[in-house]
């Protein structure tokens, strides 16, 4: 969207001077003044009122409170401007101007047209004057409650007779408290990823299809929607309902966690340290890589909305400050307390003042480019828009991350705000997060978002998860496992029956080749089975540890052939060579590659060369 052009600032005089004589006569009558004489002698009244502090408090005191606070709100912004769009967001409704006064049958201006005389914006001096004795407007108040109603109406929007009238049903709210299913759900994604079952897109990095299904197997809760709230339309935004599935392959790429290897995901080396870090620790590390990242930005999942891959004027609003300004919005919500999206969006309007999705909406479109621009009556698509990416924002990556709480229902007809958008008709949802109601800063949300200086997770009683046998099994005690825990218990045991796992010497080596410990298997079973463990599992992990102790990888190396042993033996005493290069039998010699560059050039200070390999 484009800049929003700021006016040349004017004083009351010439202010006063750019007006007609129509427009000066009604004015003229609000101050008390003779209408009478020529254009000049309107000016000179006016501008007199207006420059007299006596006067313009007398002006002010007799407004309305609303009037009031329209003054309050323009003398203490930075250029004196009223925007409305942001007034009629913070307390409801517009002031009351009036008319013009300009004709017998119109409407008079109010007194508060004094202070406005010319457009929204208050002469220089007026401000000037205003700033001496006018309050500051008081702060903005967000509703917010301990309660959620069991069932609530949809948030319909009156759009006309051509349009169904909104209805009264009542809809009954799911609940969902996320942060304990965060804390475990992270830990099960790295797993997953270690495990090698995580493929993304190599150009998008987007997790494909077959992957969303497997990440739905490791969500504790599931995802927010189950396959019985889809659409069967195919082309309906209801059709596709994941979001926590989506959205955690993207969270631990954007955080560094993991990375692609061809086609798949693979724990980076700060991924694997994330394993055996707490949890709570690792979910704000992610969010705060999230508000920096560029690989993803939160609007392209509103799929119905085309358009968005232009660039330039016509391109989307760099995603960073949307965040941000997102952030800075929930930073003002208390915390554990529930809060309407429709209070979401209402704290949005009245603070983010350069809140845009697109810099141009007419590229933006549904169904079709001409007919379904978005950029027809743009000012009223704040919902389409920027209301849209506050829903997939919360719903698809602060919830996931467990910083929010939610309660919603169904997408399908939850929102009515884009009826009247050509193309429209046949679509149930815009989005699949429509049909997000309300929100909750957690705990975890206010330590993430910085409102809470420490974090205290819910203390839970600890439960044997599984008995360590003599015999080296692994039983569950109450099946089926955390999927995290069965994806860490599989790396290092054999499966003999649906639960009962047996440690085996051949598993534990081959997840320490790729990068898990044996200290980690050990901390592993003894925090789940709650008791020590038995001697003959101390024993053998005490054995593949040692094991796994005994060798170190150095590298790769390089192996060459002398023509004889004396070469060989020359070479590997001299003084230049000798730390650089060890013995391999009578004729030959190795030395790491790393050190290739060095070896080379002291064999040409020898008089020997290495030749290339054939």
């Amino acid at each position: 969207m484009a800049r929003r052009h700021i006016p040349e600032r004017l004083t009351i005089s010439e202010t006063a001077h750019e007006l007609t004589v129509d427009d000066l006569k009604p004015l003229v009558r609000l101050i008390g003044d003779e209408v009478k004489g020529r254009k000049s002698d309107l000016v000179d009244a006016l501008v007199a009122a207006m420059e007299n502090p006596k006067q313009v408090r007398a002006f002010y005191d007799g407004l309305s409170e609303l009037g009031k606070r329209a003054v309050e709100e323009a003398s203490h912004g930075a250029a004196g401007d009223l925007d409305l769009h942001r007034f009629r967001a913070k307390y409801g409704q517009s002031p009351d101007f009036g008319g013009a006064g300009r004709f017998r049958n119109e409407a008079q201006p109010t007194r508060l047209r004094l202070f406005f005389p010319l457009r929204h914006a208050l002469p220089t001096d007026v401000q000037d004057l205003l700033l001496t004795f006018v309050p500051e407007p008081p702060p903005l108040t967000v509703k917010a409650g301990d309660d959620l109603p069991p069932r609530v109406r949809r948030p319909y929007k009156n759009l006309g007779r051509y349009y169904p009238q909104p209805d009264d049903e009542e809809v009954e709210l799911r609940v969902r408290h996320t942060a304990r299913a965060a804390l475990q759900e992270v830990k099960a994604m790295l797993r997953l990823i270690d495990a090698g079952e995580v493929r993304a897109s190599e150009t998008t990095r987007r997790p494909s299809a077959s992957t969303v299904k497997i990440v739905q197997t490791v969500l504790t809760d599931g995802d927010f929607y189950d396959e019985d709230d889809q659409s069967e339309r195919s082309n309906d935004p209801a059709s596709d309902l994941a979001m926590k599935a989506f959205a955690w392959p993207m969270l631990v790429q954007a955080a560094g966690l993991a990375q692609l290897s061809g086609a798949r995901l693979q724990l980076s080396p700060s991924g694997r340290k994330a394993t055996t870090k707490p949890a709570h620790e690792v979910l704000r590390m992610i969010w705060d890589k999230w508000l920096k990242t560029s690989l993803l930005d939160e609007f392209n999942r509103i799929n119905v909305i085309k358009g968005q891959q232009g660039k330039g004027k016509g391109g989307l609003t760099a995603v960073g400050p949307r965040r941000q300004s997102v952030v800075a919005v929930m930073e003002e919500f208390p915390a554990q307390k529930w809060i309407s999206i429709e209070e979401v969006f209402r704290v949005l309007k009245a603070l983010a003042e350069d809140f845009h999705v697109s810099r141009d909406p007419w590229r933006l479109y549904i169904a079709e480019q001409q007919y379904g621009s978005l950029g027809y009556d743009a000012q009223y698509a704040w919902e389409s828009l920027q209301g849209r990416y506050v829903l997939a924002m919360l719903f698809e990556y602060a919830a996931t991350l467990g910083l929010v709480d939610v309660a919603y229902i169904s997408p399908e007809d939850a929102r009515n705000d884009f009826y009247d958008r050509w193309g429209a008709d046949d679509l149930s949802c815009l989005s699949r997060y429509d049909g997000l109601m309300f929100v909750r800063i957690n705990s975890l949300g206010a330590w993430c978002l910085g409102m809470a200086k420490e974090y205290e997770a819910e203390t839970a009683v600890a439960a044997e998860v599984f008995k360590v046998l003599a015999n080296l099994d692994v039983a569950a005690v109450a099946p089926p496992l955390n999927p995290a825990d069965a994806l860490l218990l599989e790396r290092f045991t054999q499966r003999q029956s649906e639960d009962v796992w047996h440690l085996s010497a051949a598993k534990a080596l081959a997840a320490v080749e790729e990068g898990l410990t044996i200290a980690e298997l050990r901390d592993f079973l003894t925090a789940k089975s709650q008791t020590a463990l038995p001697h003959t599992v101390e024993v053998f992990l005490a054995d593949l540890e040692q094991k796994a102790g005994q060798l170190s990888d150095l590298g790769a190396a390089r192996l060459i052939a002398c023509a004889d042993a004396n070469v060989a033996r020359l070479l590997a005493n001299d003084r230049r060579l000798r730390k650089l290069c060890e013995p391999a039998g009578d004729r030959n010699l190795v030395f790491r590659a790393a050190d290739e560059t060095a070896f080379r050039r002291g064999l040409r200070e020898m008089g020997y060369v290495l030749p290339p390999p054939r």
